[in-house]
This record gives structure tokens, sequence and C-alpha cells, in this order.
């Protein structure tokens, strides 16, 4: 008694292995290892798969909740987690690797440099007004009761 059974496919050839309980084909140059005919016949039919053009990595502007942004790169495209809309990508920012919404990604051109430059003056102009009003506060005097 014979411990394989062969049947054809769409010209290809499925073994069925007795002995392992499992169908065997070679689909697109390589072996494969099936539980049943159907998923063996199934994987056949199957369209060969379309190569995809592979992400070109970019520089970027990152910044979340309108703030200066940094200097990042995208990585790769993420995975849409359970949450939020749009687009999720990875990208490196400050040493590390993070997953963002496409709204907090910012392109680099010539007018987006001279804004984030415009951004850090003006927060680098805050901070100096904040160091000043800090000043004059600490020169509040501290309202003292009086007993009668």
């Amino acid at each position: 008694m014979s411990d394989t059974i062969t049947i054809q496919h769409h010209g290809v050839e499925i073994v069925y292995l007795e002995r392992e309980n499992r169908f065997q084909a070679v689909i697109r140059g390589r072996e494969r290892s099936f539980e049943s005919l159907a998923k063996a016949k199934e994987a056949i039919d199957k369209p060969d798969p379309q190569e995809k053009e592979a992400f070109k990595r970019a520089p970027i502007w990152y910044a979340r909740y309108q703030g200066t942004p940094v200097e990042a790169e995208v990585t790769s495209l993420a995975e849409k987690p359970n949450y939020g809309d749009g687009n999720f990508f990875w990208i490196s920012s400050e040493g590390r690797r993070q997953k963002e919404p496409q709204r907090s990604l910012f392109e680099r051109s010539e007018s987006n440099d001279a804004i984030v430059k415009q951004m850090a003056q003006l927060d680098s102009d805050i901070e100096g007004l904040q160091k000043k009003r800090n000043k004059l506060f600490e020169g509040l005097k501290h309202f003292k009761p009086t007993t009668t």
C-alpha cells in the first residue's frame, strides 16, 4: 500500500503524505506544507503577491500639540492602532523610535524650515519674557496681616 496520494490542481501537483497526514506542493518555486487539501488548493488559487515598493525614509519635522517642531526621520508605515484616525508612521527622533500619527508630521521644505526657525526664535523670546516676568514676581511684597 502506498503512503502517498498525488492530486493535480491547476497544473500544480499536490502530494498527500499519509504517514504525516500533510499535503505538500511546490507553489511559485517554494515547497509548502498544508494541513488540508482545501488549504493547499487555496494557496494555489491565491494570486501572485505584488511586489511592494520599498518605503523611502524621509527627513521631517515632528511636533505634537502645536509644540515647537524637532527634526526627525520617518522610517516606515505603522499599523493603525484601535484609536485615532488617519495614517500612522514609525519615526526616529531624539534617539528614540516611536509611532506617531501623520497629523504630527510635517515635511522638510524651505518654507517649513523658515517657519520652524521663526517659532524657535519666538520660543526664545517667550523664555526671556518669562524670566523677566518671574523676576518682577519675586519683587512683589507679600501680604502681612495687621493685628487690631
